[in-house]
């Protein structure tokens, strides 16, 4: 339309802009969406009243309220501050828990299994690959439904009806010998990376002990076995010192000695205590109790409970992990300086462990706070 063909009266104007607009598709829809939204609204509202007042008339008005009504029945998995006189919203806040504890373990063990699958189907390992294939094709393709009703019908009632106790109790021995192995290890272990010790002596610690287990094992352990363990350790530590001896032969036999020599040292000192009465003979057994029961009727295993100290020693552990922070970044920041190479992170570990199993000793052999009722006598 020519400029010339514009009236100048406003009103004119508007009656040939408004066919215009009203032919505008993008106008057209968006009253479209707005009378729709308004019809929804008014439908909804039309039937909340309706409901509303069916509802009132009736006294069944819809509330939060019977929430606090005594629930009256009873919960297998259930706190200890729950019982059957308790309302329904305390009802609600142990499903929550329980429905928490269940997603909380099933998500972590389901995310180490998704993965551990994952790396499995990428594997060369023909038997791994396949195996993992059909583990993944099975669980896939089957509906949920499914795979419920097979573990509670094929699995829990193929389950005997006595209780299996994992592990069976009994009395488990266990001589105070084997406690040494895993110093020796250690220090052996810390020795070769100083550059002390010469290489693959820990291997020699750990072919020792298999060594020695197996002579007491098969000959005793009595007084000429045990001073027989001490020639040949000794034999071996000389043996290990000719330099003409490679240096992986030469390592091995010197852990071997050591572990024998040990072994020698530490059985005479255990027996010189325990006939003094200064250590307890059941030094040497422990009683095992199970962990966990399966069953048709449940399956039962242990859960973390905090204790009234619980705060004061976690509290400890935030000190160590703080101090233990600070030794690994100044023994990194004088790795970096000196370009030695320490392991910051082992000794940042060592004091927080250090620090907490203090706390631990301390804490525990305190009395828990106990409360003090005082009865008013008039």
């Amino acid at each position: 339309m020519d400029a010339d063909a514009i009236p100048d009266n406003p009103r004119q104007q508007i009656q040939i802009k408004l066919p215009a607009i009203l032919r505008n598709v993008q106008v057209l829809q968006a009253i479209a969406q707005i009378v729709f939204v308004i019809l929804v609204v008014s439908f909804f509202s039309l039937l909340w009243s309706n409901i509303s007042a069916t509802l009132a008339e009736r006294n069944l008005y819809p509330s939060f309220d019977f929430l606090n009504n005594r629930a009256g029945f009873d919960i297998a998995e259930k706190p200890d501050w729950y019982a059957p006189s308790s309302s329904y919203g305390d009802a609600f806040k142990v499903g929550v828990i329980n429905t928490l504890r269940i997603v909380s373990v099933g998500l972590v063990l389901a995310t180490v299994i998704g993965i551990l699958l994952g790396i499995f189907l990428l594997s060369r390992n023909w038997l791994v690959k396949t195996i993992s294939r059909v583990y993944v094709e099975i669980l896939r393709n089957t509906p949920l439904l499914v795979q419920l009703i097979f573990w509670y019908f094929v699995v829990m009632f193929s389950l005997p009806t006595e209780d299996i106790t994992l592990p069976n109790a009994g009395i488990f021995i266990l001589s105070l010998r084997v406690l040494v192995y895993p110093i020796i290890w250690l220090v052996a272990w810390f020795l070769v990376r100083r550059g002390i010790f010469p290489r693959h002596t820990a291997e020699g610690v750990l072919l020792g002990a298999i060594a020695v287990e197996l002579a007491y094992r098969l000959f005793g352990a009595d007084v000429p076995m045990v001073l027989l363990t001490g020639v040949v350790g000794g034999a071996l530590i000389l043996v290990s010192l000719n330099p003409n001896i490679s240096t992986t032969g030469r390592g091995q036999m010197l852990g071997a000695g050591i572990v024998a020599i040990a072994q020698v040292l530490a059985t005479g000192v255990v027996s010189v205590l325990v006939n003094s009465g200064v250590l307890p003979a059941t030094m040497v057994w422990w009683e095992v109790l199970p962990v966990g029961y399966i069953s048709r009727r449940a399956w039962v295993f242990p859960e973390i409970a905090f204790t009234a100290t619980f705060q004061s020693w976690l509290i400890v552990i935030i000190i160590g992990a703080v101090i233990g922070y600070g030794v690994y970044r100044y023994f990194y920041a004088y790795a970096e300086r000196t370009g030695r190479l320490l392991p910051s992170g082992l000794y940042g570990l060592a004091v927080l462990v250090v620090i907490a199993t203090i706390g631990w000793v301390v804490i525990s052999n305190q009395p828990e706070p106990t409360e003090v009722v005082i009865n008013d006598v008039t």
